[in-house]
């Protein structure tokens, strides 16, 4: 790989030094995946349902910045992947609107419902008979995903296969992941072959279960009786918070930590402005409380939400692996990528790349504190034991 780089050196300049870091992170991340597959077979089921999205993030774009640059063919991502990696943006108008959102989340909790009630065959209902029908999953006490939230994620471009047991589309989707995936593997392998890079220690999982109308009462008291509101705030919330368990638990160097931290918060942030400026257009046919939205209105304070959209171009630059002489305007002496960064948040944010990374961090954990406060959702519970009674 590194001799395919030497050969197309005129393709690679300065600035891209950067976007090679990132692939090779991600690479790292992705060896570090099978790393838990093959010694912690057990948990790596929890790691997958957490790092999923940001495989497909990876993929999607470093890919065809590899067959730019040097001059290969690899193929790109498949539907099934790019379904999911639209799902992280959440309320992107292009793919999504709220009111289908709705819809879906709405499928997702009647299916989890129905899984844990009786049918009265004498009055032709479904009976709740008490026992919790959802879980949230916890890397120390980051919340990480739910059984709602991957099971909208795993069947969003097809609810049919709600219920169902072929595995047909998860193997899909674990064949698509592998195959762009590899690639990236094999890339960073090239840079760093020795196995320890590749090692982690047990991706160790907590989990608490609930009954979903217990999760969405708090919002319920606030006048709010659509249960997709707590879903939609609860994946962000989700979101956020993966990226943060998967750096404490060693998947993410310092670029992966930088740029999915400022992806994930720049997709919350306009998801959450997306969600707000539906409602508020609907006027008093909205079913959601003006108090309500003025909350949500005030999760971030002024200084913060200029933040997230005066350094968008760096989530761009990241996303894309494209740090364009608009960010980069001078060509930087020799190729450190952290040159390269610091050049790019000086000349978007006026801040240096390490200024840049303590903002996100302190904003991203802001907006994670305030979203858990506004629809109450709950800590790890060490003494709420897994599929107990409500």
């Amino acid at each position: 790989m590194q001799m395919l780089m030497m050969n197309n050196a005129n393709s690679l300049l300065s600035r891209d030094s950067f976007s090679l870091q990132l692939i090779i992170e991600e690479g790292i991340f992705l060896g570090r995946l099978l790393d838990q597959h093959e010694r912690f077979p057990d948990n790596s089921p929890c790691l997958i349902l957490t790092a999923l999205p940001f495989l497909t993030i990876a993929e999607h774009d470093a890919i065809p910045f590899l067959n730019r640059k040097l001059g290969l063919g690899l193929p790109t991502e498949d539907a099934r992947l790019t379904s999911i990696r639209h799902m992280t943006k959440s309320l992107d108008s292009k793919h999504f609107d709220f009111e289908a959102y709705s819809c879906q989340a709405n499928k997702v909790i009647e299916h989890l419902n129905k899984q844990f009630y009786l049918f009265n065959r004498k009055t032709g209902s479904w009976i709740d008979w008490g026992r919790t029908n959802v879980g949230i999953s916890y890397y120390e006490d980051a919340p990480i995903y739910a059984s709602y939230s991957s099971t909208h994620l795993f069947t969003q471009d097809s609810p049919d296969l709600l219920g169902t047991d072929e595995h047909k589309y998860e193997d899909q989707i674990g064949f698509s992941t592998g195959k762009s995936g590899r690639v990236l593997l094999e890339f960073a392998k090239s840079y760093f072959p020795s196995p320890e890079m590749y090692q982690t220690h047990r991706f160790h999982v907590k989990a608490n279960d609930w009954k979903y109308g217990k999760l969405t009462a708090s919002l319920e008291k606030q006048g709010i009786h659509d249960g997709s509101i707590f879903f939609f705030f609860s994946e962000l919330l989700m979101l956020l918070s993966s990226v943060c368990a998967l750096r404490s638990a060693g998947y993410f160097n310092d670029a992966a930590w930088l740029k999915y931290s400022s992806l994930t918060l720049d997709h919350a942030w306009r998801a959450i402005e997306r969600f707000s400026g539906y409602h508020r257009k609907k006027g008093d046919k909205s079913t959601i409380p003006t108090d309500f939205l003025n909350s949500v209105s005030r999760l971030l304070n002024r200084d913060e939400k200029k933040f997230i959209n005066k350094t968008h171009p760096l989530r761009n630059a990241m996303m894309h692996y494209d740090f364009t002489d608009k960010i980069v305007p001078i060509e930087v002496d020799g190729s450190d990528p952290w040159t390269v960064m610091s050049v790019a948040s000086e000349t978007v944010a006026g801040m240096s790349a390490l200024e840049y990374g303590c903002e996100l961090f302190r904003v991203r954990d802001k907006l994670i504190d305030s979203i858990s406060e506004l629809i109450s959702f709950p800590n790890y519970n060490p003494f709420k034991s897994p599929l107990g009674w409500r």
